[in-house]
């Protein structure tokens, strides 16, 4: 049975209004409110039914931000993306248009290349966000002339708009932090996904340890910790190769540090006393771990509302031009680097 609106709401206990005015990206709701809201979506299956809506509207003033339902609840702690969406909700208010949800199931066994589009060309414009968005999606999307921005994504030799972090800085920032702390022997640990954003955070990472006369292409270790259990051999392994060759350790992504930090703890060992641990993306939750997470910083909510003026510029006709946006990165300094 197909699931509604109705259903998320009493789910959730809220009213049916609240949940389409959250899914609307209208109102004035918090982050606690959007997350729970985006988090049942995903576990209802729910997708609004986009044409129906343009069918009775005469003018769009909507704009769909597009991201892959796996990246955007890949941890109940991952904060990243709701910072987003409010970031783009608080500009496109402004401006007088709507925002509309549009998860992408990459995981599934659907063909999203070749899937009907009518709902994306239903919206004025594209906020793509993540870098699990396929190619041959966004450049469908370019062939057919919508106006789209990418976030966390750029695709090389294609005019298209996109803001990233900066990467490459913030590696460098999580080195040399880990460097004045006092240790030579820092691993980098990314995923096996080969994603810009983590590519340009290890070349950071490799840069600060080369500056400093440290070894660094031995120490980069790419791990997909999604693929094992705590309890296999491959862990128990990783464990062990790390507590002999580091003294601290650098995560791509907060996600995987996490991830280690719960590791850790199963396997006794102490952070920062056996290993410092630093991440990436500085989500809400790094705050309230034990140890506290040292990470690099991200505004998600500046990326958000860069990338909602970029579309609402685009969308208007005020810029022609394809531009790419490096947003700065900052160090937050916590007790698991102490």
């Amino acid at each position: 049975m197909t699931t509604k609106i109705k259903d998320i709401a009493k789910e959730l206990n809220l009213s049916i209004s609240t949940v389409s005015r959250v899914l609307n990206g209208k109102g004035n709701f918090s982050n606690e409110t959007i997350k729970k809201v985006l988090e049942k979506v995903k576990e209802l299956n729910y997708f609004p039914d986009i044409a129906a809506k343009g069918l009775r509207q005469s003018k769009k003033f909507v704009i769909s931000i597009v991201f892959d339902s796996e990246d955007y609840y890949c941890s109940p702690g991952n904060s990243f993306w709701p910072h987003i969406v409010r970031g783009v909700i608080d500009i496109l208010k402004n401006h007088g248009y709507s925002l509309i949800l549009s998860p992408i199931d990459i995981g599934s066994n659907k063909d999203i290349i070749n899937q009907d589009y009518n709902d994306f060309y239903r919206a004025d414009g594209l906020i793509i966000v993540g870098p699990r968005i396929p190619q041959k999606f966004i450049l469908n999307m370019k062939v057919k002339e919508i106006p789209m921005v990418l976030i966390d994504n750029e695709i090389k030799f294609e005019n298209i708009d996109c803001i990233l972090a900066d990467n490459f800085n913030g590696g460098y920032l999580a080195a040399k932090h880990l460097i004045e702390k006092g240790h030579k022997n820092i691993a980098c640990l990314s995923s096996d996904e080969e994603f810009v954003s983590f590519i340009k955070r290890i070349e950071g990472y490799k840069k600060c340890m080369i500056d400093n006369n440290l070894k660094a292409n031995i120490n980069v270790l790419k791990f997909n910790l999604n693929k094992f259990d705590i309890e296999s051999k491959e862990i128990k392994n990783f464990i062990t190769l790390l507590k002999k060759k580091t003294s601290a350790l650098f995560c791509v992504n907060d996600v995987y540090a996490l991830s280690i930090l719960k590791i850790f703890r199963k396997f006794g060992v102490k952070v920062p006393k056996d290993i410092a641990l630093i991440g990436f993306d500085n989500l809400d939750v790094d705050e309230h771990t034990t140890p506290r997470l040292s990470t690099i910083n991200i505004n998600k909510l500046e990326l958000g509302k860069l990338a909602a003026k970029m579309i609402i510029e685009k969308v208007k006709g005020e810029r022609n031009s394809n531009i790419k946006t490096i947003l700065d990165v900052n160090l937050i300094e916590r007790d698991s680097t102490a």
